[in-house]
C-alpha cells in the first residue's frame, strides 16, 4: 500500500534521504539528529525515492495518531511486515479482532492490582538471578552487560508469568534468538519497499532464529493444552477460547508468547543496560542513587516494600528511557485519508513516530541531550504535554506492562547496585545502533566488584 503513494506530493517539507543512504545505514540516529536540528518538530516527508513516509514528532501530532490507532493508523508496512513474520499478524503484536482477543486474555495479568500481587515472585526471581551472577564472578569479573540484564528479566518472566514451565536456559535461548531476529531486520528497515520475495542480508539468520524459537515454544504449548488449566500464561493462552468457543490455534498462542517475551524482557533489559551506561558516565548521579538504595535497603536484600521508596532510582530509569527509548521508531500506515497538523494525507501514507526524536526536542526538554533524572521529580511533569514522553507507546496499543516494568526495573537496579560496583570496561563512547530496538552498537562489557556488607552499612 505504501508504495502506491511514492509519486504523490504531500504539502510538507521534503528531506531527500535517498542522497544520504550510506550515512543513514551507517549511523541512522546521527541522521535523525541532523533532521531534528534542521527542521525542529515540523511535519516532514522523508524522501527515500520509492518510499516517502511522513515523520511526526510534535506531541499534538503524536497524540492524534495514537487516538486514531484502533482503526485508522495501523501496524502495517515498514518493520511491521518483518515483525509479523516473528510474532504473527493476528495476535497481541498486530491489529484487528485477533489483537483484541489476545489483549482481553492478557490484560488482566497486568492491572496494577495483579502486578502488585506478583511482586513477591519478582523479588525472589531478581534476588536469585543476582545471587547466581555473584556466584559466577566470585571476587569480581567482567561480563556482557545486556546479556546479564536479559538473564534477570528472563528469570522474572519465567517465575511470575510462565510459572517456570519454560526453563531458565530455554528462556535465555528464546530471548537471545528474538534479539538476533531483531538485529537481522536492519536491511529490511533501511529498505522497507523491497518485497520479501527478494532476499536481503539478515533474512537467513532471521529464519533460523524463528525456527529455534518455534522449536522451544511449540512443545510447551502442546503440553499445556493437553494438561488441565493452570495459572501460568502458557496454560491460559493454550486454553483460551474465542467468541465462538473455539481454542486459539497453536500458532496464535506461540505468537502471543513471543510478544510477551519481546515486551517483557527485551525492553526491560535494554532500559537497564542504558541506565547503567549513563550512570557510569555520571558518578555524581550514581552516588545519589546508591545513597538512596543504602537508605532504603540498609544491609539487606531488595524487597517489595522498597519499591515505592526508591524514588530517585525510578527517576533515573525514566530519564534513561527518555534518552534511549527501546522502541525508538514507531511507524503506522494510514487506512483512509486523514488530516494531520493541517496536512491532507492519502490512504496508504506511512506516518513515523519517533520517541527518540520527540524526547530530544529542545523546546520540550531543556538541554535535551543531558542525563538529568530531576526532570521526573514529583511535580516536575506538570504542564508537560502527555506525549512529550511516550516510551511505552500510546492509544489502544499503550504497553500493557508499563507498571510491571516500573517495579521490575527498580528492583533489579537496586539489587545490582547494592551488591556490586559496576564499571564499564568497553571503549567509550557507547553508541546506540538501530534495529527494531535501540541497542548498544557493540557488546558492552562491565566489570563487577562485589560490595561487602560493611561497605553497604556505611
Amino acid at each position: 500500500m505504501t508504495a502506491s503513494i511514492a509519486s504523490r506530493n504531500i504539502a510538507a517539507p521534503r528531506h531527500r534521504l535517498y542522497t544520504q543512504l550510506r550515512a543513514l545505514s551507517r549511523d541512522p540516529l546521527n541522521t535523525l539528529d541532523d533532521i531534528r536540528r534542521l527542521y525542529g518538530d515540523e511535519l516532514l516527508q522523508l524522501d527515500l525515492g520509492l518510499f516517502r513516509p511522513v515523520l511526526a514528532t510534535r506531541p499534538e501530532h503524536v497524540e492524534h495518531v495514537w487516538k486514531n490507532s484502533r482503526e485508522l493508523y495501523l501496524r502495517e508496512g515498514m518493520m511491521w511486515t518483518a515483525m509479523h513474520r516473528l510474532q504473527g499478524g493476528d495476535g497481541i503484536g498486530a491489529d484487528g479482532k485477533g489483537w483484541e482477543a489476545s489483549r482481553r486474555i492478557i490484560q488482566p495479568l497486568f492491572t496494577a492490582k495483579a502486578v502488585n500481587a506478583l511482586i513477591p515472585g519478582m523479588v525472589k526471581a531478581v534476588n536469585e538471578a543476582v545471587d547466581q551472577l555473584a556466584h559466577r564472578i566470585g571476587g569480581g569479573g567482567t561480563v556482557d552487560l545486556t546479556e546479564e540484564m536479559m538473564r534477570i528479566t528472563h528469570r522474572v518472566l519465567g517465575r511470575v508469568l510462565l510459572g517456570d514451565v519454560i526453563s531458565s536456559a530455554e528462556a535465555d535461548t528464546v530471548g537471545h534468538e528474538i534479539a538476533v531476529a531483531f538485529g537481522s531486520m536492519k536491511a529490511r528497515l533501511a529498505l522497507p519497499f523491497v518485497p520479501h520475495r527478494f532476499p536481503l542480508p539478515g533474512d537467513r539468520r532471521f529464519r533460523s532464529a524463528v525456527r529455534t524459537v518455534d522449536a522451544i515454544l511449540q512443545p510447551h504449548i502442546a503440553r499445556a493444552r493437553a494438561d488441565a488449566l493452570r495459572a501460568d500464561v502458557v496454560s491460559m493462552l493454550a486454553h483460551a477460547t474465542d467468541d465462538n468457543g473455539q481454542h486459539m490455534d497453536t500458532q496464535r498462542v506461540r505468537d502471543d508468547m513471543v510478544g510477551l517475551f519481546t515486551g517483557g524482557t527485551e525492553t526491560t533489559a535494554l532500559a537497564l543496560t542504558w541506565t547503567i551506561v549513563l550512570l557510569d558516565a555520571h558518578p555524581e548521579i550514581t552516588e545519589r542513587v546508591r545513597a538512596e538504595i543504602r537508605g532504603v535497603m540498609g544491609d539487606g536484600t531488595v524487597a517489595g516494600e522498597h519499591v515505592k521508596r526508591l524514588e530517585y532510582t525510578r527517576m533515573a530509569l525514566d530519564e534513561s528511557l527518555r534518552l534511549y527509548p527501546p522502541a525508538w521508531m514507531i511507524p503506522r500506515t494510514l487506512q483512509a485519508p486523514d488530516e494531520l497538523g493541517g496536512l491532507s494525507l492519502p490512504a496508504g501514507t506511512t506516518v513515523i513516530l519517533s520517541p527518540y526524536m520527540t524526547h530530544r526536542m529542545p523546546h520540550l526538554w531543556e538541554q535535551p541531550d543531558r542525563f538529568d533524572p530531576e526532570r521526573f521529580a514529583p511535580g516536575r511533569p506538570k504542564g508537560r504535554h502527555p506525549y512529550a514522553y511516550f516510551p511505552f507507546g500510546g492509544g489502544v496499543h499503550r504497553c500493557l506492562g508499563q507498571h510491571f516494568f516500573s517495579i521490575e526495573s527498580a528492583l533489579a537496579l537496586a539489587a545490582l547496585l547494592s551488591r556490586f560496583r559496576m564499571t564499564l570496561a568497553s571503549p567509550l563512547p557507547i553508541r546506540p545502533t538501530v534495529s527494531i530496538s535501540l541497542r548498544p552498537q557493540h557488546t558492552v562489557r562491565v566489570t563487577l566488584t562485589p560490595i561487602s556488607r560493611d561497605t553497604i552499612a556505611r
